[in-house]
């Protein structure tokens, strides 16, 4: 058989790309399949941070570190320097939402990049003032649920009122900075239309209820 010397050389060369060739352990030469493609960069998913945290972004490559030419990292404000031709890790601290991106530049010139982005927690309150949402049964016979939404961890105190005047307290305790549920007994509360207060801070807040 003849071989015509542009497909032997062909063949060789295509060897060398695509086999790594090793011995295995009875001394018989084999080949291992490389993989081949584009070198990648992965900053990893967008992450939720609170203020005055800091996070250590990593990048993971798929090709190894020292195939890198150049790397350059960028945010919502521009470049960031890092003294390292490497530089595949950085130390943020946002303080505000603010996306990182890195670009690497690899030894056969091309180019890949990718962005990780930070939101910064509310540091408000989700619930900013105290109200009172709903009663329920709107006409209360013994037992009735109360939803308030309370700014503040404090305590509360509910009571039957005329003319300021408190005429039957109905329940004290503690309550959580939140949407709140109580249970209220009604029971020793005559029959009729009656104010009920809620003694909150920094003001007390008050409903008409109907008992029956």
């Amino acid at each position: 058989m003849k071989y015509f010397p542009s497909l032997l050389l062909g063949a060789m060369f295509a060897s060398v790309f695509l086999f790594n060739f090793n011995f295995n352990e009875s001394g018989l030469l084999r080949s291992v399949e490389l993989p081949f493609g584009d070198c990648e960069v992965n900053l990893g998913a967008d992450i939720t941070i609170s203020l005055g945290d800091s996070f250590e972004i990593e990048a993971q490559l798929s090709c190894p570190i020292s195939e890198i030419a150049s790397t350059q990292w960028e945010d919502n404000n521009g470049t960031i320097d890092c003294p390292f031709i490497d530089c595949t890790l950085l130390t943020v601290m946002p303080l505000a939402d603010n996306c990182y991106t890195l670009s690497i530049t690899w030894t056969d010139g091309c180019v890949t990049s990718d962005e990780i982005c930070f939101t910064l927690n509310s540091c408000e309150a989700e619930y900013s003032e105290n109200s009172i949402n709903s009663i329920s049964p709107t006409q209360i016979s013994a037992q009735a649920e109360i939803e308030l939404e309370i700014a503040r961890t404090q305590f509360v105190r509910f009571e039957i009122v005329e003319d300021d005047e408190v005429l039957y307290e109905v329940w004290e305790g503690w309550l959580d900075a939140g949407l709140r549920n109580v249970d209220l007994d009604f029971s020793a509360i005559p029959t009729g239309s009656h104010e009920l207060r809620a003694r909150l801070y920094p003001e007390n807040i008050s409903i008409n209820i109907e008992k029956i």
